[in-house]
Parts: structure tokens; C-alpha cells; sequence
């Protein structure tokens, strides 16, 4: 078995850590200090998350997701893992179980969280 990344998942591992180390980890003692994230940081870095492609990226595509697998979410997850988790949660990864959603709920409970 190879623990080595395919070439997307490098893609994928530092994209997603450029995107910690530069809008995430300069917030980190703040928040520390605080012991929340104000609501204007969040509202920020949530948009930020938005339009880099790392919010809902565990979400189907077709509904406005990612549509990440299994290896390259993990890949993502091991790099949202290097800042606090206070900050590493505003990057919604939605709980896979809204992927069930049918009918009336995909608008009513998926969508919205897919799209912030």
C-alpha cells in the first residue's frame, strides 16, 4: 500500500494549505485570546472559503458542492487540521448525511448549506 499523494491530491493538499497558512493561521492568537471568532471574521473568512472553492467541497457537485472523494478530502482535512478548529470549521464541510436528502429537502436543508 502507497501512502504517497497522487498528483490531485498534492493539487488539492496544497492549495488547501496555502489557503490555511494565508487566511486562516494569521487569525489563529486572536481567536485564542478571545475564545470565539468574532462574527465579522467569520462572515470573512467564510466568504473567502466561498469563493476559493473550499466551502462544501464534500457536497455533490452537481448541487453546487466540490464533489471531493474520499482521498482528496482527506488530503484537504490534513491540512485544515494545521490551524485551530475554531477557524478550520467557517470552511463548512457539511455532515455527509445531507447527502440523503431527497424531494423537498435538497432546497429546504441541502442547498443552503452547500452555498453558504
Amino acid at each position: 500500500m502507497s501512502l504517497s499523494y497522487s498528483e490531485e491530491q498534492k493539487m488539492v493538499a496544497e492549495g488547501v494549505r496555502a489557503f490555511v497558512e494565508r487566511e486562516l493561521m494569521p487569525h489563529e492568537k486572536l481567536v485564542e485570546n478571545l475564545d470565539k471568532v468574532p462574527p465579522e471574521l467569520f462572515a470573512e473568512l467564510k466568504s473567502k472559503a466561498i469563493a476559493s472553492g473550499f466551502y462544501a467541497m464534500n457536497m455533490p457537485e452537481e448541487l453546487g458542492g466540490g464533489g471531493l472523494g474520499q482521498s482528496l478530502r482527506a488530503a484537504a482535512e490534513i491540512e485544515f487540521g494545521r490551524t485551530t478548529r475554531a477557524l478550520s470549521v467557517i470552511c463548512n464541510r457539511p455532515a455527509p448525511i445531507l447527502k440523503n436528502c431527497t424531494g423537498d429537502q435538497i432546497d429546504t436543508y441541502l442547498k443552503p448549506v452547500i452555498t453558504g
